[in-house]
């Protein structure tokens, strides 16, 4: 399911179909013998009702928000809280071709549209922050694809791909008008500091675990850092502003405009206050790191996506560029050829 919505496609199935109970958890999977599984197994079922365990399924885990922090012993917990980040990600989908046509909509359309789309993400991004604390004990995958849901929350992945070219040089320049329009948001940063975020946890993988749907998940996360990057390098050119954010802030006191644009914001580290405020006024020269800890500011389109490529190079330590996996490889040399375009 995750790898239809790397890829921008539609799920062949739906999540209001899979109502079959969920897996049971991996030491019952993985017991030694009849008789240790026998035992686990009484252990599980004593301490969860037979009704309970057996009616958690895909679909009910979206329509009760809590259910996926408090499974019965007997679920696996990881997988859980992956299928559910799934069914998730087709719910954004949804939400996704929704705001597309309405956008097209002349004047605007009716306005209880709009009322509605701004719910629906609120409703998704409330979801995603309400499982934010359980990513603690879950492995860097899953946080990986956590970010990149927030992440297409605020930003159509589609419109970023026709910008970098997908499609040919008219729809480049069609998508380049709307985001010019979104750039200038906070949607824009919010977009870029889950992003970041998507590329520490990438960073966190273990080697050569990063393959499939992830490294796509990667590399989408890439190009929404890299495009904005190029809006804020074509803005400067026009205004002489470090973010866009910047031109509407003209009437603040010329001192502390220059001194807080000048200060680099790490975006895939801990959040702190630098960021905080980067995400709410724009403030700050946003930044990234490489896998050897070297800065990179996001104004250096470039310099990104060689970020990218060397954290999906650097999951797999022991190979060359020839001798990585064929998916791995191709990514990589996609951005190398794409940051050296002038």
């Amino acid at each position: 399911m995750l790898m239809t919505i790397a890829r921008h496609r539609q799920c062949l199935i739906s999540y209001a179909e899979l109502t079959v109970p969920l897996p049971a958890s991996r030491d019952l999977w993985l017991a030694p013998s009849a008789e240790a599984w026998r035992v686990l197994y009484l252990e599980n079922m004593s301490r969860t009702s037979n009704t309970r365990a057996s009616s958690v399924s895909l679909r009910s885990l979206l329509s009760t928000n809590d259910m996926v922090q408090f499974l019965p012993q007997n679920i696996d917990r990881t997988l859980a809280a992956t299928t559910f980040l799934y069914g998730i990600a087709a719910q954004i989908w949804e939400y996704n071709q929704q705001a597309t046509v309405l956008k097209e909509q002349a004047n605007g359309g009716d306005p209880s549209n709009t009322l509605w789309l701004q719910a629906r993400q609120h409703s998704l991004s409330q979801k995603l922050r309400d499982f934010e604390p359980s990513l603690a004990n879950l492995p860097a995958t899953t946080r990986l694809i956590h970010a990149f849901l927030m992440m297409i929350l605020n930003i159509d992945i589609d419109t970023v791909m026709r910008f970098a070219g997908k499609c040919g040089e008219l729809e480049a320049h069609r998508a380049y008008h709307d985001l010019q329009v979104w750039v200038k948001g906070k949607s824009a940063r919010v977009a870029v500091w889950h992003a970041a975020q998507a590329m520490r946890a990438a960073k966190a993988v273990p080697p050569f675990q990063l393959r499939g749907a992830d490294s796509f998940v990667t590399y989408h996360a890439v190009m929404v850092l890299w495009t904005y990057g190029m809006l804020c390098r074509d803005s400067a050119r026009r205004t002489g502003t470090n973010t866009p954010a910047s031109i509407h802030r003209r009437s603040s006191p010329p001192g502390l405009l220059r001194t807080q644009s000048v200060k680099q914001v790490v975006l895939d580290d801990t959040k702190d206050e630098s960021t905080d405020v980067f995400v709410h006024t724009g403030d700050g020269r946003p930044c990234i790191r490489f896998p050897d800890s070297r800065v990179c500011e996001l104004r250096n389109p470039s310099s990104v996506l060689a970020v990218g490529s060397a954290i999906l190079q650097a999951n797999c330590p022991t190979e060359t560029r020839d001798g990585m996996p064929q998916l791995i490889k191709s990514l990589c040399t996609l951005m190398d050829d794409l940051g050296n375009l002038r």
